[in-house]
């Protein structure tokens, strides 16, 4: 199992030319697709033209399409329509999407909340990549509960996780039933070419979100990989705290799933 075709937010923003890039590396490595979604530009290109939006769309697309070719890798820009379910549906004919970290994005569209939909809505892993962000394929830390969120996160990070020397399962406050999975679970990895261990902590009153991007700090990871987790508020489902957490002071990519 790999990766076969990954979706990008584009956006005119200085962070995106970085986005792409650790896209375009991925790709390489999976021999995937790359699927540039602009979201940002469709009202360019509305009745009433915007000449400075129009030639800005333009000019994403072109660092897009010259990224690609310059390693001749396979992919398509597309001009997605704003509207939330409209992304979500492009968001499913991928295996993965990356975005930006949301409280740094700069274009309307995608700082609303984009991909956090995308995200809770889609079926599909996002990745979150925040700038400067490099891949050296040496660790990645996971962050397990047991619950079905952790592990569909677990499970579409398997392309990922075979990828690195060392996985480290990092168990906060798991209740104590859940405990004995640990040693299925290590198997489970093993089968499918991942090297984890399991550590177990508690978070004995600190913020869990916080004591799990300290690990991935100190342990210099690639990568961390959670459940996203969220519940309703009028109708709405809105990201968890420990989710929304993670994704406003994130220093890693998190890779989440729902």
């Amino acid at each position: 199992m790999s990766y076969k075709d990954v979706a990008v937010f584009l956006d005119p923003g200085e962070a995106c030319d970085a986005r792409v890039e650790y896209v375009v590396t991925a790709a390489l490595r999976w021999r995937a697709s790359v699927i540039g979604l602009d979201i940002t530009a469709s009202e360019a290109f509305d009745d009433a033209l915007d000449p400075p939006m129009v030639e800005r769309a333009i000019l994403v697309r072109e660092r897009f399409e010259d990224a690609l070719s310059r390693v001749r890798l396979d992919g398509e820009y597309r001009l997605a329509d704003p509207a939330a379910e409209r992304v979500v549906w492009q968001a499913r004919c991928a295996d993965l999407v990356v975005a930006g970290p949301p409280a740094l994005e700069e274009s309307a569209p995608i700082r609303s909340g984009m991909a956090e939909t995308v995200l809770l809505s889609s079926g599909r892993p996002v990745l979150f990549v925040p700038p400067g962000a490099a891949w050296t394929g040496r660790k990645a830390v996971v962050a397990w509960n047991g619950s079905r969120e952790a592990t569909r996160a677990l499970q579409d990070a398997l392309p990922l996780l075979r990828e690195v020397e060392e996985t480290e399962i990092l168990a906060i406050d798991m209740p104590q039933d859940r405990g004995v999975y640990a040693k299925p679970l290590l198997a489970h990895l093993r089968r499918h070419g991942v090297r984890a261990e399991l550590q177990i902590f508690r978070s004995e009153g600190f913020d869990p979100s916080l004591l799990v991007q300290q690990r991935a700090l100190e342990d210099e990871a690639d990568l961390l990989v959670m459940g996203a987790y969220s519940h309703s508020r009028m109708r709405e489902r809105i990201l968890g705290g420990m989710t929304r957490e993670i994704l406003e002071t994130m220093t890693v990519p998190v890779l989440m799933s729902h």
